[in-house]
C-alpha cells in the first residue's frame, strides 16, 4: 500500500526495531508509512534512509563541528519531557516544517495522550549555553535501533548549527550505548529535488526502495521512484485533454491520506487530481488510482463530518503550500463515481458525455 497508518497500543524494542526496518517511522503517536506526498507545490517520492553504525566515522566537518560546540555548550541526555522553554522553541519553529504541522509540542509528540501511555521510549538531548536551553532534539529508542523525531533549536544560535549538533549527538549516543542502526527519518525526492537533504551528509547510509529493499545511497539515482510514475501519467492525461479541447484545473491535495484512514467514506484517494467543471457545489474531476492502475471519474464534494473536520483542524498545512499555486484543503469524498476503468481514453470519453449532460 502507498499510505499505511496504524496506532500501536504497545511496542516492545524489538518490535520498533523491525517496524523501522520496514520503513515505518513515527507520526506522534502513530506509525505511518508512505511512499509520497504533497511538498512544496509538488508530488514527492518518501525515500526512508538509515545509517548503519558498525565502523561509524563522522567526516571531517562533522567532527570540527562537534569539538566547537561542545566547548562551547554542555547538553543533557535525559528521559524526555515537555515544559514551557520546549513548547517556545515549537512554536517559533513550526514555520519552517515541511508538510503537516501540530498545534503543540505535546500533539506533536504524544497526540492527545497522556505522555505516560504513550508506547514509544523517548529520550532528549537538551543543548544549553550555561543555563539557557538554546536546542533540544527528541530520539525512541529499540532494541539495537536509534530513530531520530524531532529537533528544535533558537534562531538566535543559528550560526551553530544546532539541528545539525544534535543529530550527531544522537549519532554519538547511539554508538556508545551499542545500538547498531540510526534512523534520522526519510528524504522526499520531487522533480525539483530532495528535501531533507541535509540528512544525506551522513555516513554509512542505506536506502529503502519500493520493494522494501535496503541498499547503499550510491545506488538512490538509478531507482524509478513513485513520482516519476505519476509525472508520467500526468504528461498523458494532459495531453488527452488538450487534444479533445478539454479545459482542466491540476489540483494538489495534500490530505488524501488523512481523508481515506480516518473515514468510512469512498475519497478522493491520489495526491493530484484534475478538476474539469463543477455542478451545485460539487467537482467533476479525475484521478488516477496508483495502487490500482487505474483511472476514476466522479462528483466529490467537501467532506462535511464534525468528527472529520475536528481532526483536520489540529493539523495544519505548511505556509510551503499557501503559495504553491491550486491546492485543496479539506477531505472530498465521492457522490457519484461515473466511471472507474483501466483505460485512460474511456475515462475522456466518460467526462465528455458527462460535460455534454451538463449543458
Amino acid at each position: 500500500m502507498l499510505v499505511e497508518v496504524y496506532q500501536p497500543k504497545s511496542l516492545s524494542p524489538s518490535r520498533l526495531d523491525k517496524l523501522l526496518a520496514g520503513g515505518w517511522f513515527r507520526t506522534s503517536s502513530s506509525i505511518s508509512r508512505l511512499q509520497y506526498l504533497c511538498i512544496d507545490g509538488t508530488v514527492g517520492s518518501v525515500i526512508n534512509i538509515r545509517a548503519k553504525l558498525a565502523n561509524y566515522v563522522f567526516s571531517k566537518s562533522f567532527r570540527k563541528l562537534l569539538a566547537k560546540n561542545k566547548k562551547r555548550f554542555t547538553h543533557v541526555i535525559r528521559k524526555a519531557s515537555i515544559d514551557e522553554v520546549k513548547e517556545m522553541l515549537y512554536q517559533k519553529q513550526k514555520s519552517r516544517f515541511e508538510i503537516f504541522v501540530m498545534e503543540n509540542l505535546h500533539v506533536f509528540l504524544y497526540d492527545y495522550l497522556d505522555a505516560q501511555d504513550c508506547v514509544f521510549d523517548t529520550y532528549e538531548i537538551a543543548v544549553y549555553d550555561g543555563d539557557k536551553l538554546v536546542a533540544v532534539s527528541f530520539f525512541d529508542l529499540g532494541l539495537k535501533s536509534v530513530a531520530s523525531i524531532l529537533g528544535l533549536y533558537d534562531h538566535d544560535y543559528q550560526k551553530y548549527s544546532l539541528g545539525s549538533y544534535t543529530m550527531l549527538l544522537e549519532i554519538e549516543y547511539a554508538k556508545a550505548n551499542g545500538f547498531t542502526c540510526y534512523y534520522p527519518g526519510y528524504v522526499v525526492l520531487s522533480n525539483k529535488g530532495y528535501i531533507f537533504d541535509y540528512k544525506l551528509r551522513l555516513a554509512n547510509l542505506e536506502y529503502r526502495n519500493i520493494l522494501g529493499e535496503w541498499k547503499p545511497i550510491s545506488g538512490i539515482q538509478s531507482e524509478y521512484w513513485i513520482h516519476q510514475v505519476l509525472e508520467e501519467k500526468r504528461k498523458v492525461v494532459k495531453a488527452l485533454f488538450e487534444k479533445y479541447h478539454l479545459d482542466y484545473q491540476e489540483v494538489l491535495y495534500p490530505y488524501f491520506a488523512i481523508a481515506n484512514f480516518i473515514t468510512h467514506y469512498q475519497c478522493v484517494s491520489t495526491a493530484i487530481y484534475f478538476k474539469i467543471s463543477e455542478r451545485h457545489h460539487q467537482q467533476l474531476i479525475l484521478e488516477y488510482l496508483i495502487e490500482e492502475g487505474i483511472y476514476r471519474v466522479g462528483y466529490v464534494s467537501p467532506l462535511n463530518d464534525i468528527f472529520i473536520q475536528i481532526m483536520i483542524g489540529n493539523v495544519k498545512l505548511s505556509d510551503r503550500f499557501v503559495t504553491s499555486g491550486n491546492y485543496f484543503k479539506s477531505p472530498l469524498k465521492y457522490e457519484d463515481i461515473a466511471l472507474e476503468t483501466m483505460s485512460l481514453p474511456q475515462a475522456i470519453a466518460k467526462i465528455l458525455e458527462l460535460k455534454i449532460f451538463e449543458g
